[in-house]
């Protein structure tokens, strides 16, 4: 479900598809230094799931 759409982004919801590259994403320290710290592939699940 695309939510807004500009020449150069698309914002949608995120699907059990980016699981990977959340998870990548989330496991980085510098992303997440202000966001809490890492989160586990698991822990990504989760958050994903709700």
């Amino acid at each position: 479900m695309i939510i807004t759409e500009t020449p150069r982004l698309i914002l949608r919801r995120l699907t059990w598809n980016d699981l990977d590259d959340l998870a990548t994403l989330y496991a980085d320290p510098d992303v997440m230094t202000f966001l809490g710290g890492t989160l586990t592939y698991e822990a990504t699940k989760q958050h994903l799931d709700m």
